[in-house]
């Protein structure tokens, strides 16, 4: 047999050297390089497979001229291990998604975390480029650490290797050729290749789904918040109008005061001059007339001057309320937006949370399932081998024991056929004997010789006979025990046969007995919901459905009633009570005047002086008590107003406040910016220094698989 001619080359490890700055860049590799060194470590994995576990017959009186050197044996398992190597990348390609999926998860929280520096400040984009440097250096940080679990991971342990050389000593007559086995495994490779890469797209749409959302929700609450401060600023200005509004009544109502002031202050010296004049018990009708027609047009006065502060007090009270309910309202609001955020954020958590638990049970039942496929194909590899050994093993002894019955027979036949044939050289030795000795005389001695010699020869003739029949009878007997054997074997296996015919009898009448029933069941079970629902239209009919839809329509709107009676109660409550309340205070007024004014109108021709004093007195009290209102309406507005402006202020302060902490928070970045780029450095370049060790370390195949190997990993 020829053997195949040896080229090391083809498995040497191949040291990379060092890099100039130049050759940083990634080569740039198409699909068919791919899969031409695809194609090259498939030839080379198969070939080296070929060579190690091929068993080949010894020549004649030659020796292998294969695994005699050390450089051979050496190359063999370099090959071995390669492939081992191969093998180990195909079989952790999982762990690679997952860590592909946690670079992605990473890479989204860097994204968010970019969206909300630019959305709190644009100087902010600076950190970005650090931020991205650190993600890189953690990125390679993981690709060297899976690197370094793929040189150290062990593809068959020794219990596996021990199982290999046993069966290899088991089945040397039995060769099977690698290359199928090779084969099977890329295509289940290949089916694996796509399987992930098909989960990837879908989870890589999944996250693109979840960033849409995340970004359509951002913007959302964008929005939301311009929309918020442009209610803000609708309301500032609002009040503002308020304020000038409230100012210029404020001014109309002193310019009113004022101007009743001056009247009042001219009536009073009139009055002071008709008193001191030097007739006053003479007083004619026109002195009279004028008094009368200033009295008037006094009251009339005052009841507008009260009717203005009472006009002045509604509008007071009704932009407090106003203000009152605003406020509520804002608050009202404000609370359940702080709500709607903490059930938001408790609602994410929740769900990532699910969503984790998920991945972690779909991982977990997914080890189990590879597991237990793997217990399964074991336990059918281990039973298929068991049931060719107990056969084998049966067909042994059946053949040992027709052979120990052949052989037996064949050294009766032999022993036979050697004593018949002793016996036939005997007597033809005899005979020839006796015809040519001479004739000599029969003496009795000789007589008695020769019959005994007969009788010894008839007797061993006998005897022969006799063991002849024997064997023969021991031979039919041996025939006709086969006979009966093969005949009683015949019989069970048509028993069996037939036992079998009528188990698969019973077994269709059975099952045809289970469909029947089955379809009876069915049928009746239609039946019944046919019979269900007849009787179910006849007895109960629509009419309690349709009174009942009555009654529900009917408490409905009574409940929709009540709920709006409720409604305008609650609403209209404190408006009626602060009418019924002016309604009073009006009506008092209104009484206290008409008897004012009937005291007068009794007392007026008798006691004028009295009458005089008495309004004086009411003029007094009345104007103490609408000072004193006015300075409390005063006090409590002007007060108001510095509330409100010392809220404006603060609020002023603390953006102010706000926008000095940003600020100082971007310097402190940027002064620690230098520091973070030098370790950057640093980092980089030990990073560069592990590369070129690992380049040194791994093989390439003429090729750049590591460039692809990193590629893979890391797609930026």
């Amino acid at each position: 047999m020829a053997y195949p001619t040896h080229r090391p080359d083809i498995f040497r490890w191949k040291t990379t050297k060092t890099k100039t700055p130049g050759s940083n860049n990634k080569v740039q590799l198409n699909e068919n390089d791919i899969k031409q060194w695809v194609k090259r470590v498939e030839k080379a994995s198969e070939f080296a497979v070929a060579e190690v576990f091929s068993i080949k017959k010894p020549c004649g009186g030659k020796n292998s001229m294969t695994l005699q050197t050390v450089e051979q044996l050496q190359d063999h398992d370099d090959a071995y291990s390669e492939a081992q190597s191969i093998l180990s990348e195909w079989m952790n390609q999982k762990l690679r998604l997952e860590l592909e999926m946690g670079d992605d998860e990473e890479e989204e929280e860097m994204e968010e975390s970019k969206q909300l520096v630019k959305t709190t400040q644009s100087s902010y984009n600076n950190f970005d480029d650090m931020y991205f440097h650190l993600a890189q250096e953690e990125e390679n940080s993981v690709v060297h650490n899976f690197l370094q679990d793929l040189m150290e991971t062990e593809v068959l342990d020794m219990g596996i290797v021990e199982d290999l050389k046993v069966n290899s000593n088991q089945n040397k007559k039995r060769w099977r050729d690698p290359s199928i086995t090779m084969e099977v495994r890329h295509k289940q490779v290949k089916e694996n290749r796509t399987r992930r890469d098909a989960e990837r797209d879908k989870l890589q749409k999944e996250k693109e789904a979840l960033r849409e959302a995340r970004e359509e929700a951002w913007q959302l609450e964008k929005e939301k918040q311009r929309k918020k401060r442009q209610e803000a600023r609708r309301q500032e200005e609002l009040i503002q109008q308020e304020m000038i509004r409230l100012r210029r009544e404020m001014e109309e109502k002193r310019s009113v005061e004022q101007l009743a002031r001056n009247m009042e202050r001219e009536r009073l010296q009139k009055q002071r001059a008709t008193e001191n004049s030097l007739i006053p018990k003479h007083h004619n009708s026109t002195q009279k007339k004028q008094n009368k027609d200033l009295q008037l047009k006094l009251k009339k006065l005052e009841a507008k001057v009260h009717l203005l502060n009472l006009q002045c007090m509604h509008r007071h009270f009704t932009a407090w309320y106003s203000v009152i309910l605003e406020r509520r309202v804002r608050m009202g609001k404000a609370a359940a937006l702080c709500d709607w955020r903490r059930q938001l954020k408790a609602w994410r958590a929740w769900r990532a949370l699910v969503w984790a638990r998920r991945e972690e049970k779909e991982a977990e039942r997914t080890e189990e399932e590879l597991r237990l496929e793997h217990r399964r194909c074991q336990q059918a590899v281990e039973s298929h081998r068991r049931r060719l050994l107990r056969h084998c093993l049966s067909d042994w002894r059946v053949w040992c024991q027709v052979e120990r019955h052949r052989k037996e027979l064949l050294q009766q036949q032999e022993t036979t056929r050697q004593k018949m044939a002793a016996l036939i050289n005997a007597a033809a030795s005899r005979k020839l004997g006796a015809e040519k000795s001479p004739p000599v005389t029969n003496t009795p001695e000789t007589l008695t010789m020769e019959e005994r010699a007969q009788q010894r020869a008839e007797h061993r003739r006998e005897i022969e006979e006799r063991r002849r029949q024997k064997q023969e009878e021991k031979l039919a007997q041996m025939k006709a025990a086969e006979e009966e054997k093969l005949r009683a074997e015949e019989e069970e296996k048509l028993k069996e046969i037939e036992r079998k015919k009528e188990e698969k009898r019973q077994q269709r009448k059975r099952e045809l007995e289970k469909q029947k029933r089955a379809e009876r069941e069915q049928e009746l079970s239609k039946r019944a919901a046919q019979h269900y629902l007849r009787t179910l239209l006849l007895r109960r009919g629509l009419a309690p459905w349709k009174s009942l839809l009555e009654q529900s329509h009917v408490n409905t709107q009574s409940a929709v009633d009540h709920y709006t009676v409720a409604l305008q109660r609650r609403c209209f409550c404190s408006w009626l009570q602060s009418v019924d309340e002016a309604h009073a205070e009006r009506e008092a007024s209104a009484n206290q005047l008409y008897h004012r004014i009937l005291l007068q109108r009794a007392v007026c021709s008798w006691k004028r002086l009295k009458d005089l004093r008495f309004i004086l007195e009411a003029r007094a009290e009345r104007f103490h008590r609408t000072r004193t209102q006015r300075k409390v309406f005063m006090a409590l507005l002007d007060h108001a107003t510095e509330e409100q402006i010392t809220a404006w202020d603060n609020e002023q302060r603390a953006e102010q406040h706000n926008s000095r902490r940003a600020v100082k928070k971007c310097f402190a970045g940027w002064r620690r910016l230098p520091v973070v780029l030098r370790e950057e450095k640093e980092r980089e370049a030990r990073r560069e220094q592990l590369r070129r060790k690992v380049a040194e370390i791994l093989p390439d195949f003429r090729s750049s698989p590591m460039d692809s190997l990193w590629r893979s990993v890391n797609p930026l």
